[in-house]
């Protein structure tokens, strides 16, 4: 894929609904250049995936083809390419979230499910008051080593990347101890929350957290995705009077190991992103 190719992935992926804009792909570029992957038939573009790195961690994600081009094997390619070009990296094993009617396909590529996301949306209410002395600064290798114990890998250059882009809703708590940290991704009238990681033996950080960012992000439309294990994630759901739209299952190829503790996860960095 290249920035030429933006087009056309905004437009497949508009086919499913996902909502992708031109800083995603953009973002997943400069990711993982040679991750991105178009697929093409006869001259033309007919499908695409994106592929992203964290050492021995990878996620795979938009696997999507044009609908005339499908059942001719050509996700199945695009998945097998991903794949290999992850493990030339040095990734161990390769996780993937499926939508639920697509776990079979994924299971006939070698993939073994892991545990169930759920994908939360709603308006974003008032969360409480911020601190006076306003969130502590960014320290991304102190914010990416706390992530690492949660995620299971180090995701040092998606959160700079985030930094850049969201230097007003990248917040983080605590300034001994890190708490933890959320991401509002602001577009327009919508924000994802990605990621939003808190240690959950700290009794009340979720909430703390949502009241620092709550100010930015009051009344629009937001989105998170949540490990279903995660009692922390689904109680700040409900608490925020979040509605379930769907859910997807986790799922790895390869080595099941770096599997993070998905219970301090209360948002994921993006279905696509892990």
């Amino acid at each position: 894929m290249t920035l030429a190719d933006i087009p056309f992935a905004i437009a497949v992926t508009d086919l499913e609904g996902w909502g992708y804009l031109a800083a995603d792909f953009r973002r997943l570029l400069r990711l993982e250049p040679h991750g991105c992957l178009v697929a093409v038939s006869g001259g033309k573009r007919v499908g695409l995936t994106t592929a992203v790195s964290y050492g021995k961690v990878g996620w795979i994600g938009n696997v999507i083809v044009l609908p005339e081009s499908r059942g001719r094997g050509v996700g199945a390619e695009l998945v097998g390419r991903a794949t290999t070009y992850l493990q030339s990296v040095g990734v161990e094993g390769v996780r993937l979230n499926a939508y639920l009617n697509r776990i079979h396909f994924y299971e006939d590529l070698g993939f073994k499910g892991e545990y169930e996301n759920i994908r939360f949306t709603g308006k974003a209410p008032v969360g409480g008051n911020p601190p006076a002395n306003g969130p502590p600064m960014i320290d991304l290798d102190r914010i990416a080593s706390f992530d690492k114990r949660f995620f299971g890998a180090l995701r040092a250059r998606l959160l700079a990347s985030l930094n850049r882009e969201f230097p007003g809703t990248f917040i983080s708590l605590g300034e001994r101890k890190l708490r933890g940290y959320i991401v509002g991704q602001v577009s327009g009238d919508s924000c994802e929350i990605a990621p939003w990681v808190v240690d959950p033996t700290v009794r009340g950080a979720a909430r703390e957290s949502w009241a620092v960012l709550s100010p930015k992000v009051v009344g629009l439309t937001i989105g998170l995705s949540a490990p279903a294990r995660s009692t922390t994630a689904i109680a700040m759901a409900r608490w925020l009077g979040l509605r379930p739209a769907f859910r997807t299952l986790r799922m790895c190829f390869g080595k099941q190991a770096y599997g993070g503790r998905p219970e301090g996860i209360i948002g994921l960095g993006g279905l696509d992103k892990g």
